[in-house]
């Protein structure tokens, strides 16, 4: 019968909705910790935005969510939804509150999942030079409606989903709406050559965004299969760290991993010794208690002690 632990998951967007619903499904006690008042992480609308458009000063009182009022999703729909839950659009759909008071106490685990997500933080493109330029910018993180851009000239850079969907979106109204881009594989009507100018208005940068935690090289690690740190596995892992993924598939895949290790379906270290071509785990304590009763405790000056050590390493 599988072990039923009792496990905290950290944040409540999509991966933490997911990663609860399959530790319970595994028969786990699951409590999901929320710093806001509200599930659904960058996906619930709000329409207040950051005292800094383009999300760079480190004073700003932190806005979580990206989404803009006209957004459905900006990715195919059979891309967002679970094997058991697909995607469909549904208006004026409400998330349920939880609560307008924060609650702070202290409990202990058997293990942690964090699930807080890298949508947050606004990554901005470096523009020599940007700082004597005296127009607007803004980072797609605090974009919500069109209006601003009216009659404006506006130059978009990035083009991914969001700066695709935006830019359609606001060349209803806007002047006139220019796309830089780094890939040629991009489609415009027009094409500008490196070294054009444009008299621009406001720039909008689409240029993806981190988590809230400063991390080097946009790199977290080192983590097996960007899940697992290797030393603190299965107590403490992580779900939905990979940038670019199919993301709902990605998260629902990782979630029902960390349940069933979690559940001892599914031994992790067997699995890890099985990857590099070596023996289950148990195997290699019986081969090593073999050598030890064999060569080891015959040998003059040995202590068995230094035996303890060892074998409790590999614990």
């Amino acid at each position: 019968m599988a072990r039923s632990l009792k496990i905290a998951a950290i944040g409540a967007g999509v991966a933490g909705l997911v990663t609860a619903r399959e530790l319970q499904k595994e028969g786990h006690q699951v409590t999901v910790y929320k710093k806001s008042n509200q599930i659904g992480g960058t996906w619930v609308h709000n329409p207040q935005v950051e005292s800094d458009p383009l999300g760079l000063d480190p004073k700003r009182e932190i806005v979580h969510s990206s989404l803009y009022y006209s957004l459905q999703t900006n990715l195919p729909r059979h891309l967002m939804g679970f094997s058991d839950y697909p995607f469909n659009i549904k208006k004026n759909g409400v998330w349920r509150r939880l609560g307008e008071e924060l609650s702070y106490s202290e409990e202990i685990f058997d293990a942690v999942v964090v699930c807080n997500g890298h949508y947050t933080q606004p990554k901005v493109a470096h523009l020599p030079g940007i700082e004597k330029w005296p127009g607007k910018q803004i980072h797609s993180h605090n974009y919500r409606v069109l209006e601003p851009f009216r009659d404006q000239v506006v130059v978009v850079i990035g083009d991914g989903p969001s700066a695709t969907d935006i830019c359609q979106e606001i060349s209803e109204v806007a002047k006139e709406v220019h796309l830089s881009s780094r890939s040629l594989e991009t489609k415009v009507s027009n094409r500008f050559e490196d070294g054009a100018s444009v008299a621009a208005d406001i720039i909008l940068h689409c240029t993806g965004t981190n988590g809230i935690v400063t991390i080097d090289d946009n790199r977290v690690g080192p983590f097996y299969k960007h899940i697992f740190p290797p030393q603190l596995a299965s107590g403490l892992s992580f779900v939905g760290l990979p940038y670019r993924a199919v993301i709902f598939f990605m998260l629902e895949t990782q979630a029902k991993w960390v349940a069933s290790v979690l559940s001892e379906k599914f031994e992790y270290l067997n699995w890890i010794a099985a990857q590099v071509g070596m023996p289950p785990d148990e195997e290699m304590r019986e081969t090593l208690e073999e050598f030890i009763n064999i060569y080891c405790r015959s040998c003059v000056g040995y202590r068995e002690k230094y035996v303890q050590i060892k074998m409790n390493s590999i614990n």
